[in-house]
């Protein structure tokens, strides 16, 4: 390739200097060059010319020579460096595309992005340029956006900064050409001094990056562009013009389309334009005077982005201000004006930025500096913001950093603060969206690269930021009140166009990632990494509090109330009560009408009071709170509250709304009935009728206040019912309730109204259960009354009557409503009878019974019947006309039966009907008890019987079941007989049949599918394959004649059995339906078509058997399941052929009698025999290799058919008995505790294999005085031989050893005695004992200690003496680890029942670090009762499954300081005069008072006087006078004052009916309180008989005021014990949701704590899986526990455990010669054993250890001491795997007797890590002993190998460290412990319940209704007689004034009323 190049050179020494092309090439110097350039331009040796480029930078040299000159640059020769450009030069430029452009062409991305329109952040691309060449300014850097769209649209950013040269312009045109590149390309390309320091924020203004946005963003907004620039060291502009329609030229004409010329020009000369473009001549000639400047004209816009930009210059001037905002702001963003102050140090530095938008449209024109946009998003943000929290992201493996902060935006008053882009308004979720999701959800950090928006990235929360789950977290509108924002560096990657990050996000979710919070409102907060979560938290929650200010609360009504029916108890206190809020713009207070939101139901309700949290003095602001609403409608819930959140109101209906939705509601209830007569003798209140008026049939409908109909209570959704009930005097006549039909409530008509009196027909509405809505009742009364006689009746005559027998005839009369009336006198009746003659002898009038009597009454004549004749009796009474009634003559005796003559014909399947009598011997049909009439048919089989009873009339008609004969030509023969009557001859008839012509006969027939037809008889069979399908059935019905029957009629009475669906189509045509046949040749089915509804039984029935098929498989069938050893021999297996279905073939295959083969594992193939007979292959000679026990496969195999057969050997018979799980014979355990292993015996053989036999019965023998709990009397052994009698508890009386002996009980064999006889004695067996040793538990709490720390007395109200509890153990050692909260004190008052409502309990004590030492407690500074009293004390122990109580101790309250002064007895109202009778002035008349404390306790040690006044009334009204006889000081004796008599003097001065004040003034020299006086009110009179007036309505008004009273009292003590109750439901559901959520969070399911019975079955499930647990195989220590003494702490094998097997078993063999040793607490213990045991016990008192010489357990380990880094093997100290025991003192204790074995032992996996290790560490330090996992041994002195030094667990028998229980068994055991409680407290809740519903039914009951209106009566009453005593009350102060009367009347409130 040539290295030839040339330079383009101008001579502007003149105007007119020409240009001039100077070729050179790679190794042209300097010299040449210069000596080219004199040449080319003709300059003389002695002129001094200067050649410079475009930049003016001089080429002097070849240093400059060699940067500056470059193939195709453009240089100037001039007189001086400086000279003015006399006229213009071009210069040529290459600016082909960098590789770039392929290279990262795939990650860049378009403007039009995410919807958002593009403009403003192409805009924004060249204002990046802008900020970059404006950062060395030292003063102000102004970036200005002109829009020029008047003529030809323009857009111009002009920038004053350093400007580029020609150079750079060229850089610039080359795309994708990025700054680093632009740096390699000399010292002209870049010139960069942007900050390598950490800047605030990185607003380094380094944001022109890649080479590619700007030219973007020109060629996004227009087609052409025109680049203007001037740097501050070159007096020229340099302008650079590109376009679309250039390049399309240039690529027409194949020209290089990356090649242009720059024009290098003087400031402000546009000689070069076009007289058209006055703009762009305007801003060339405004060039003038600046020293440096950038201009980028953009031309060719297109009308679209014109129409944008005009029509939405606020959007997107916003737009910009928001993506550079800390540009123009400074790093805290553009605060508050009144903050603006506390941020001027760091705002300063970039005040100097200006962005002014500059548009002019039409006549319009619009300028806006960016810095003054207050409205954009991040300004709102920013100023709404009340505090705010700052963190730093470091990566720690590339040093990368991202600065985060994070606004909290509160909601203020009635709206939320947080600011939201149109976007996100125009996105916002839906109101009714759960707020967890919207929390979840949300994006809030907003990212910033060098301090510019990146606006299409945005970061979800990070992992500290995300919402908590525990009950206590911060609301979801907490976390939607929060914004972010995260700013970086260039250290992470953007797109080119600057519109999203490319790896930050992906970044986050690196490992490496440390997040550490900087700042919190301000402060730094120094390195809080581990903290960030929790310090995140607290400022967020301490926000919510600070600043959220949503709800007002206004006019307190009282604050520092105990609320108990609140969940959490801490927050029960305080609470302040309001009785109105300012919610947003509404203002809630008492009474106002509300509903509930977001809560299910709705609830109306009434605004009873508003509750906040903490004690407040007065008005005040706060998050959140609490309504309580009483809810309505009222006439509904009856006062019922329920407490809501205030975010529960509805704030879009409040008040009136309220009400009308409340009186729909009540609209909706029951209010009345509709009652109509819909067919006439309707029924009006107050009517009076005649008796036996029939009221017609009533439709009652129930209708609402909207006069609708209704049946059910639209809120409960109860339905309901009327009752209708008549009354007649009080007495119920009949009472039932309707159900609603279809249209109405229908009761039908009263027919019964014949009883004159007063009747009540009363309609109510009913519901059930019954509630306390009042509903409708609707009342009828009318009058039923009797009239005068108008007829008569004969009464009933009472027979039987006989010809010629006299009776007696009574006659009633009646009038016409049936009403019995006396008869009227002197009547003559007249007698008679149609066929008998009838006479009497008298009649008369029987005056008691209203009865008229006809007696001696004689009829003669002839009765015709048997029964007796019916004969009319007419009686005529003149005036009343006749009444006839029936009477009865019987006849004779029967003689004769009378059938019709001739024969009987009837239709063949139809029944006989024929009239029969029996008559005497004159021809009467008679009767007689017991006369039937028989008809016996003959002549055919299966004839019915025919019976007809005449026992009551004689006659009857004889019929039955139909008669049907298959052969009709057979003849009948009829024979009529009387039963028991030999006197009555029998009379026969002959019957003649004729064809019936109903369904006889039912023809089914098979159509096969190889079209034969098969005729299917009548109770045949039929054989067919078996599972196949008979289909194809057809059927025809006939009659008796033989004619078919139409099926279209009995299609329905068509049945068959074989299923339940029939086509009747299909039936119609004559088709059945498929029948299935059975897979089982033993299964034949029974099937029947028949017709139902038809008299003659017609049906078709057959049976299908099911026959076997091709044989297809083998069958092996054994004669017994299990072989036993010895008696393989009887042991044989059939083999025989079967079909698909298993069907054995009825004959044995040839293939199979010849072709049989068996194999097995173990058989002897020679042995095996087979012998075919006729259906079966039988095998035998089963004999194996082996005495191997289990189950073996055999293999029968015959040609391509093959059968497997698993056979189960089996031990010997059983003889012995042995434990599973127990190996040794002494268990060591504590009283009341389990065993550690399940208690599992197995039946065994003589050589000890198990014998799995079921069904044998074995028990446990026990020692007398040991118990295994629970109880067991025998279990049955199950298939394994085995009974598992699961994990029992030892309990004793006494400690001790006991012996456990298994005893089973197998069934007699079968065998025989010497004798020949049968052995039928049962064999007993029995196993080895198990010894079980008691020993004390020091854990287990046994008793209680109390002890009181002063005085059991104290004052009423002050504190209770201070008590120590201590807990004690079944070894009285006190348990210093128990639980506060297990403990209780209980305080009962000893004259009051031991109820729960007399029962305080304190709970829980506290403890300090003494008492805790010494394992006490204390209760402390608690509250004593109120009441003066002698109190029992209990102190009680619950841990869930101990419960201990304390012995009962006294405490005395004393009263505390006398307050007030009370009477003994309320005195009555006194009346007086000033006349002279003694009692007509007596004020007092035999007065006790006496002194109480606050509390109502009377004091009697007390020593004073009272002393009686009369107040002087305040209106001036003359005062009486008390009498000066009477003495009006009085002395206290025992605590008691007594007043005698007190009299007004005689003419004492008064004004008559007037009232004035009698005080008692108490002095009491003990204390030093001031006592409040005694009032009693009195009625002044000046006339004896107006006083004796007043006295009686004072005495009346004390009565009332007295009955009012003891009514309040008596509904204030059934309303609190129903209170007490709800507190207690209350108290019990949470309690119950506690634990629900604590088995729920152990894994529990609703479904499995729905019930009691699912509880206990969750129950037995978990037992199931801990008996499970408990059975699994587990190291156990064998070694025996040392009898239990006070000073003996164990065997050292017993004090700890291991959890990995190879640790446990290495420590084991280590120690095994201390395994055994007993550790004492003292020496003199140690000798004592030593000395039981004859020295052969090994001891070790803890006394005698050198305690300076054990180890510290925290001692570091000996590599790191040495400091060595990897080290192999995994070393650990020995000791540290120790699981020791949970009690400090035995944990204590285990450290000493391990720190003195152990030492520093040390752990490690293998020989040869051990070996490593110890050579690594001994070149630092000393290395101790090493265990290996493996089993060997390292000594301290570094000896290793042999057998000494290898663990050998076979020799350690048993000896071996216990492995701890599984973890899941604690689990466990905490479920059954929860599932228990929960258990109780469910059924305590329902208790309780049930108590409360026997209560409130009695509070609703008739009972306290009474009371209520007794109290409402004696408050109407108190009202008029204070109104007669014209008494006018006056408040008073509560110590005491004369103002106030002497006693109150109870107010009453709409709640006692309800």
């Amino acid at each position: 390739m040539s290295r030839a190049f040339e330079v383009f050179v101008y001579d502007r020494r003149s105007s007119n200097g020409a240009r001039k092309a100077i070729q050179l090439d790679r190794d042209t110097r300097y010299e040449e060059f210069r000596r080219r350039v004199d040449q080319a331009f003709d300059v003389a040796k002695t002129k001094k010319i200067v050649v410079t480029n475009t930049s003016r930078q001089e080429i002097a040299d070849g240093s400059s020579y060699g940067d500056l000159v470059k193939p195709n640059v453009t240089l100037y020769v001039l007189n001086a460096k400086d000279d003015v450009l006399v006229a213009p030069t071009d210069e040529r430029i290459d600016f082909t595309p960098h590789y770039d452009t392929l290279v990262k062409s795939g990650i860049y991305e378009y403007y039009a992005i995410e919807g958002h329109s593009p403009a403003p952040y192409a805009f924004a691309e060249l204002i990046d340029n802008a900020l970059a060449a404006t950062a060395d300014n030292k003063g102000l850097r102004n970036i200005e956006l002109l829009l020029h769209f008047r003529d030809s649209p323009f857009v111009c950013v002009l920038d004053n900064g350093r400007g580029m040269t020609s150079r750079q312009l060229n850089y610039w045109a080359i795309y994708r050409l990025s700054k680093f590149h632009q740096s390699k390309e000399g010292p002209g390309a870049l010139n960069s001094s942007f900050s390598q320091q950490p800047v605030a924020r990185s607003l380094n203004s380094d944001i022109s990056y890649f080479g590619v946005g700007g030219k973007q963003a020109i060629f996004f907004l227009g087609n052409a562009c025109r680049m203007v620039t001037k740097t501050r060291h070159c007096g020229d502009v340099h302008e650079l013009s590109i376009s679309q329609q250039e390049f399309k030229r240039r690529e027409s004409e194949h020209q290089s389309i990356y090649e242009n010329d720059i024009l290098n020009r003087q400031p402000g000369d546009f000689s070069h334009l076009s007289k058209s473009n006055s703009f762009l001549q305007k801003l060339v000639e405004n060039e003038k005077g600046k020293e440096h400047f950038t201009s980028v004209i953009i031309s060719g816009i297109s009308s679209e982005t014109v129409e944008y930009l005009t029509e939405n210059f606020k959007s997107w001037t916003n737009q910009l201000a928001h993506t550079y905002h800390y540009y123009l702001h400074g790093p805290d963003g553009n605060v508050a004006p009144e903050k603006q102050q506390a941020v001027a140090r760091i705002v300063n530095k970039f005040k100097n930025i200006n962005i002014t938008v500059r548009m002019e449209y039409g006549k319009t024109v619009k300028t806006l500096c960016l810095r003054d946009v207050d409205d954009d998003l991040q300004t709102r943000i920013v100023r709404s913001a009340k505090s705010t929290f700052e963190f730093k992201i470091e990566f720690q493996k590339s040093s990368k950093e991202v600065e985060g902060i994070i606004r909290y935006h509160p909601f203020e008053y009635n709206q939320e603060t947080l600011p939201k882009s149109r976007e996100d308004s125009d996105d916002e979720d839906d109101e009714m969206e759960p707020s967890s999701v919207r929390a979840r959800n949300h994006i809030i950090f907003e990212c910033f690269w060098n301090g510019r928006l990146i606006p299409y990235t945005k970061i979800p929360s990070f992992e500290f930021y995300e919402r908590g789950k525990r009950s206590d977290a911060l609301p979801d509108e907490c976390y939607r009140r929060l914004s972010g924002a995260l700013f970086t560096g260039d250290a992470f990657h953007v797109s080119t166009n600057k519109l999203t990050f490319i790896d930050l996000h992906e970044k986050m979710k690196e490992d490496d990632v440390l997040f550490t919070v900087t700042r919190v409102d301000g402060k730094d907060c120094g390195n809080r990494a581990r903290e960030l979560k929790k310090t995140f938290n607290a400022w967020l929650k301490e926000c919510h509090e600070k600043h959220d200010k949503q709800v007002q609360f206004l006019d307190l009504i009282q604050n520092d109330v105990r609320r108990e029916k609140v969940e959490i108890k801490k927050y029960r206190y305080p609470w302040s009560s309001y009785e109105k809020i300012r919610l947003g713009t509404i203002t809630l207070k008492k009474g106002t009408l509300m509903r509930t939101c977001h809560t299910n139901p709705v609830v109306l309700g009434r605004v009873e009071k508003f509750w906040l949290f903490g004690s407040h003095d007065g008005p005040t602001y706060a998050h959140t709170g609490e309504v309580e609403l009483i809810q309505e409608p009222a006439s509904v819930f009856s006062n019922i509250t329920k407490t809501f959140s205030i975010r529960k109101i509805d704030r879009s209906l409040i008040g009136k709304a309220i009400e009308k939705l409340i009186n729909e509601e009540e609209k909706k209830l029951p209010k009345c009935f509709d009652v109509t007569f819909p067919r006439g003798n309707e029924l009006k209140s107050g009517a009076e009728l005649v008796a036996g008026l029939t009221v017609g049939d009533m439709h009652v409908q129930i209708m609402n206040g909207l006069g609708s109909p209704i049946d059910v209570m639209p809120v409960t959704k109860r339905k309901l019912s009327v009752e209708r009930k008549l009354t007649c005097e009080s007495k119920v006549m009949f009472s039932h309730v309707a159900q609603l039909t279809r249209w109405s409530y229908l009761f039908t008509p009263i027919n019964d109204l014949k009883l004159p009196g007063q009747y009540v027909l009363s309609l109510k509405a009913t519901m059930d259960p019954p509630a306390k809505i009042v509903l409708p009742i609707h009342t009828i009364k009318f009058t039923v009354v009797e009239g005068p006689p108008s007829s008569f009746q004969i009464k009933n005559l009472s027979g039987p009557f006989r010809i010629g027998e006299p009776f007696t005839i009574k006659l009633g009369f009646f009038d016409e409503s049936k009403n019995l009336c006396c008869p009227p006198p002197d009547i003559l009746p007249v007698i008679s009878a149609e066929g008998l003659t009838l006479s009497f002898c008298k009649s008369g009038v029987i005056p008691k019974l209203k009865l008229f009597s006809i007696a001696s009454v004689v009829a003669k004549g002839r009765v015709s019947t048997s029964t007796g004749d019916l004969f009319d009796l007419s009686v005529s009474v003149e005036g009343f006309g006749s009444c006839v009634k029936k009477i009865r003559f019987l006849p004779g005796i029967p003689a004769s039966i009378f059938v019709p003559n001739g024969d009987i014909t009837i239709e063949n399947g139809t029944r006989i009907s024929v009239e029969v009598e029996v008559r005497d011997v004159g021809g009467n049909v008679t009767s007689q008890p017991g006369l039937n009439v028989v008809c016996e048919l003959s002549g055919a089989s299966s004839l019915p019987k025919y019976t007809a009873y005449c026992s009551r009339t004689g006659k009857a008609i004889l019929t039955g079941k139909p008669v049907y004969v298959k052969n009709i030509s057979n003849r009948l023969l009829a024979k009529f007989t009387a039963p028991g009557f030999k006197r009555l001859t029998a009379v026969t008839r002959n019957v003649k049949l004729t064809q019936s012509s109903l369904p006889s006969v039912i023809d089914v027939k098979w159509h096969k599918a190889d079209e034969s037809v098969v005729r299917i008889e009548h109770e045949s069979e039929i054989a067919v394959a078996c599972g196949s399908l008979i289909s194809n059935l057809r059927f025809a019905v006939f009659d008796e004649a033989g004619r078919e029957l139409s099926l279209s009629d009995a299609s329905s009475k068509v049945k068959v059995n074989w299923t339940n669906r029939l086509d009747a189509a299909d039936v119609r045509k004559g088709f059945l339906p498929s029948i299935p046949v059975p897979q089982s040749v033993a299964e034949s089915k029974y099937c029947e078509v028949s017709l139902t509804g038809v008299s003659i039984d017609c049906n078709c029935a057959f049976v299908v058997q099911p026959v076997a098929g091709e044989v297809v498989r083998l069958v092996c069938s054994p004669n017994r399941e299990n072989i036993p050893l010895t008696c393989a021999e009887e042991f044989c297996v059939q083999v025989y052929g079967a079909d698909q279905f298993g069907n054995k073939l009825p004959k044995l295959p040839s293939l199979l009698a010849t072709g049989l083969t068996v194999k097995g594992a173990d058989l002897q193939e020679d042995c095996v025999e087979t012998k075919a007979e006729k259906d079966h292959v039988l095998v035998n000679g089963f004999l194996f290799k082996t005495n191997k026990l289990g189950v073996t496969q055999l293999r029968f195999h015959c040609a391509t058919m093959a059968a497997n057969l698993s056979v189960n050997i089996v031990a010997g018979p059983p003889t012995t008995i042995k434990f599973l799980h127990y190996t040794n014979e002494v268990v060591t355990v504590y009283n009341n505790t389990a065993l550690p292993s399940p208690l599992v015996v197995q039946l065994c053989d003589t050589s000890g294999n198990p014998a799995e036999i079921a069904g044998v019965p074995i028990s446990l023998g026990r020692t007398k005085g040991f118990n295994l709990l629970p109880q067991t009397q025998g279990e049955r052994t199950n298939d394994l031989g085995q009974v598992d009698f699961g994990i029992l508890i030892a309990s004793c009386d006494e400690l001790g050893s006991f012996n456990v002996t298994p005893r089973a009980c197998l069934a007699p064999r079968d065998e025989t005695n010497d004798k020949g006889d049968k052995d039928e004695r049962k064999s007993i067996i029995y196993g080895s004992s198990l010894m079980i040793r008691i020993q004390p538990n020091s854990s287990v709490p046994a008793k209680i200690a109390v002890a009181f720390l002063s005085q059991q007395q104290c004052i009423a109200g002050t504190t209770m003496p201070d008590v120590e509890v201590q807990i004690q153990a079944e070894d009285s050692s006190v348990i210093k680890d128990v639980l506060l909260p297990h403990i209780a004190m209980g305080i009962k008052d000893e004259s009051l029942e031991a109820t729960v409502e007399n029962l305080k309990v304190v709970s829980p004590p506290v403890a300090d670090d003494s008492g805790r030492t010494r394992g006490s407690c204390y209760f402390r500074n608690h509250e004593a009762p109120q009441k003066a009293a002698n109190y029992t004390v209990l102190v009680n122990y619950d841990s869930g499954h101990t419960r201990l109580i304390s012995s009962p101790f006294r405490v005395t309250v004393l009263p505390a300081n006398p307050e007030k002064l009370v009477p003994m007895v309320t005195p009555a109202m006194a009346t007086v005069t000033n006349q002279s009778p003694v009692r007509s002035r007596t004020l007092v008349n035999d007065l006790s008072l006496c002194l109480e404390d606050a509390f109502g306790n009377v004091t009697r040690s007390v020593s004073g006087s009272v002393t009686a006044t009369i107040l002087p009334d305040k209106d001036e009204n003359p005062t009486p006078i008390l009498d000066a006889g009477t003495m009006t000081t009085f002395d206290f004796e025992n605590g008691e004052c007594h007043v005698k008599r007190l009299l007004i003097a005689e003419g004492s001065p008064g004004k008559s009916g007037q009232s004035y004040v009698l005080r008692f003034e108490a002095v009491v020299s003990d204390t030093e309180s001031q006592v409040a006086p005694y009032d009693i009110d009195f009625l002044f009179c000046d006339d004896v008989g107006k006083r004796r007036d007043f006295a009686q309505l004072a005495k009346r008004r004390d009565e009332v005021l007295r009955t009012a009273s003891e009514r309040r009292r008596t509904l204030e003590a059934t309303e609190k014990l129903v209170s007490d109750l709800q507190g207690k439901i209350t108290k019990g559901d949470a309690n119950v949701l506690k634990l629900r959520q604590q088995l729920k969070q152990s894994g529990a399911s609703d479904e499995q704590l729905e019930n009691l019975e699912s509880i206990d079955k969750f129950a037995s499930e978990c037992q199931q899986r801990k008996k499970k647990i408990q059975c699994r195989p587990r190291r156990n220590c064998l070694l025996e526990n040392p009898p239990f003494e006070p000073e003996v702490v164990g065997k050292i094998g017993l004090l700890a455990k291991v959890e990995d097997d190879k640790v446990a078993s290495a420590l084991s063999w280590y120690m095994s010669s201390d395994m055994d040793c007993i550790v004492t607490t003292t020496t003199a213990k140690a000798k004592e054993i030593v000395r039981k045991s004859g020295g052969a016990q090994q001891v070790l008192p803890l006394d005698g250890i050198f305690q300076k010489g054990l180890p510290d357990w925290r001692k570091p380990l000996p590599h790191q001491r040495a400091q060595l880094q990897k080290v192999p093997g995994n070393p650990v100290y020995a000791r540290s795997l120790l699981i020791l025991p949970d009690d400090q003192e035995k944990r204590e204790r285990a450290k000493k007797v391990f720190g003195l074995l152990l030492g520093d032992t040390l752990i490690l996996d293998d020989l040869d890590s051990a070996t490593t290790y110890r050579q690594m560490v001994v070149k630092h330090v000393s290395c101790p002993t090493i265990l290996t996992r493996t089993g060997e041994r390292v000594r301290s002195q570094g000896t290793f190998g042999g057998a000494q030094n290898r663990a050998r667990p076979s020799m350690m028998r048993g000896i071996m460290f216990s492995a701890p229980e599984p973890p899941e068994l604690a689990n466990i055991h905490r479920v059954l412990e929860l599932l228990q409680g929960f258990r109780q407290a469910n059924y305590r809740l329902n208790e309780t319940r049930r108590e409360l519903r026997s209560h409130q039914e009695t509070l609703d009951g008739d009972t306290m209704r009474e009371t209520r209106r007794q109290l409402r009566e004696a408050e109407t009453q108190l009202r008029d007689v204070e109104r007669q005593l014209a008494m006018h009350r006056r408040r008073r102060r509560p110590g005491g004034n004369a103002d106030e009367p002497q006693a109150k009347m109870p107010r009453l409130g709409a709640e006692e009323f309800s």
